[in-house]
């Protein structure tokens, strides 16, 4: 998603690397003096603590696996082991065929039939490793395989790599941003094997390595000094303008300006993120921020739900003042309002578990007999979201629609029963259709090239991606006798949506943009 739009993503390979390289040559100094017979033992013991850290860490917060060292130390002590060759090297040449075989086979695996969907990195990242250490490990004894490696244009990229590997992901991200649309496989290589990466080997990294005499260790210290304290003066600068939006004209910047838009309901101290929010106790004290009018009585409703509640609340809000009733807000990043529900990170589980069971506490210990439910719907129905979605964005590319609704459906269901069994109310409240595009950066990208500021998906995109949540909110309303509240109709008409209804103009809502639809 957002990752397929961040141009030094790869640059985070470097960061741990370079970690490694410090730390690793300090612990071989260790090893070498408090226990030199141990080395290889002591590595392969901290190969598997990470490697088992990893595989921990991937399920509770796959970032924190993905860019932290410990988490990914493994990878580069597996290398280090292969260079140590504790393996044999006498052994027979047909398993010596099939070793260098199944490693080339397990590095296909993981190109061919890695997705962003997995857990990664973790037990996953295990076969690439693998199958790298055994071409590695005994690639120059293997006959047959070793010819495929020596293939000229596998050489050739191979003497590239290192710059082919710093170029190719900016190029392939800026090429979408241009172009609009997903790159095909024939048009990611031409973009890779066309790109700058052999001018950057044959004038950049070949003469530092080659040619040493013209470049002295001074100059290039003195070169990395001066580059990397003018990069963090530069992106402190960057950071610190939010971007430098002076760059841009007044009627672009008030668009733009949208992107900072941030209501209560969305951070904390009211949302509960990586941030803050309110704490377990709280919730269950029912110490929540107040929707709608100011009062001291009993909260009338509740707002529960992901971050999608947080951004239906304050209209939720508008239409609780006008009736004078006040309410209370519930909101956890990535967790919907479903009480035991499975979700794909085990982390996601636990959090949203103990979120969700004090939420539902709260509600039927102070009885309070309105709930809307409130959520991303679609993310969970299909267990995936929009594809690209973010500065780039390429509707030509068909939305995740596989059913994944059964554990949903089990968990709402067990919900709705619940609650009307306890005498509560309940609202669904649909989803509002996706954009796919970061709306407020795209429009005003739109104004500033002066192209077509229309920037929805095709109403048969967004009916495709919503008809099962809808369909499954829908039946489940009708069964426990809910009622929906359908955001779309203030968004959508005549098959069309407008992805920047009230923005362009600046115009103020009187109240609640919503249509209510009785189910029974």
């Amino acid at each position: 998603m957002a990752a397929q739009t961040k141009p030094l993503l790869h640059t985070w390979s470097l960061a741990v690397e370079e970690q490694f390289y410090i730390l690793f040559p300090l612990l071989l100094i260790a090893i070498h003096r408090f226990a030199p017979r141990r080395l290889t033992a002591v590595l392969v013991i901290l190969f598997v603590a990470s490697l088992v850290a990893s595989a921990w860490m991937v399920e509770r917060s796959q970032s924190a696996a993905f860019y932290l060292l410990p988490f990914r130390a493994w990878e580069l002590l597996l290398g280090s082991l292969v260079a140590l060759n504790p393996l044999p090297q006498r052994i027979a040449d047909l398993p010596k065929e099939a070793l260098v075989a199944l490693g080339l086979a397990l590095i296909a695996v993981a190109v061919f039939g890695f997705d962003d969907r997995m857990a990664f990195p973790g037990i996953a990242a295990l076969l690439p490793c693998l199958g790298a250490a055994l071409a590695i490990q005994f690639g120059n004894g293997s006959r047959v395989t070793a010819k495929l490696l020596r293939f000229p244009p596998l050489v050739s990229v191979g003497l590239i790599s290192y710059s082919l590997y710093l170029w190719h992901w900016p190029l392939i991200v800026f090429t979408r941003m241009l172009s609009g649309y997903s790159l095909g496989l024939v048009t990611t290589l031409l973009v890779v094997l066309g790109s700058i990466a052999t001018l950057s080997w044959a004038f950049i990294e070949r003469p530092f390595r080659g040619n040493r005499s013209h470049i002295g260790r001074k100059s290039v210290f003195g070169g990395a000094i001066v580059v990397a304290v003018g990069a963090v003066i530069l992106g402190n600068t960057v950071v610190h303008m939010k971007g430098i939006p002076g760059r841009l004209p007044d009627s672009v910047q008030k668009i733009y300006a949208a992107t900072y838009d941030a209501g209560p309901y969305g951070v904390s101290p009211c949302f509960i993120d990586d941030n803050g929010g309110p704490s377990i106790s709280d919730i269950r004290a029912g110490k929540l921020c107040n929707v709608g009018a100011q009062s001291s009585q009993d909260p009338a409703f509740v707002v529960w739900g992901d971050s999608h509640s947080g951004a239906m609340a304050p209209a939720i809000g508008v239409a609780a003042r006008a009736a004078g009733v006040s309410g209370l807000f519930a909101g956890h990043a990535s967790c919907p309002p479903l009480p035991g529900v499975p979700l794909s990170a085990r982390g996601d589980t636990e959090r949203c578990g103990a979120f969700n069971d004090a939420v539902k506490d709260l509600i039927l210990s102070r009885h309070i007999p309105l709930v809307f439910l409130a959520a991303y719907w679609p993310k969970y129905i299909h267990d995936a979201e929009l594809p690209n979605e973010g500065v780039y964005f390429d509707p030509s590319v068909p939305p995740p629609v596989a059913d994944k609704s059964a554990p949903i459906k089990a968990a709402l269901s067990r919900l709705l029963d619940d609650l009307k069994k306890a005498g509560t109310r309940v609202i669904l409240v649909h989803d509002v259709p996706e954009m796919g595009h970061y709306i407020p950066e795209a429009a005003a990208k739109a104004a500033m090239e002066g192209t077509s500021t229309d920037l929805a998906p095709p109403w048969d995109y967004l009916n495709k991606r919503q008809a099962l949540s809808r369909e499954v909110l829908t039946q489940l309303a009708q069964t426990y006798n809910a009622e929906i509240v359908d955001p779309l109709p203030a968004f959508c008409a005549n098959q069309h949506c407008d992805a920047l209804l009230g923005m362009m103009a600046h115009l103020s809502v009187s109240g609640p943009p919503f249509r209510t639809w009785p189910t029974s």
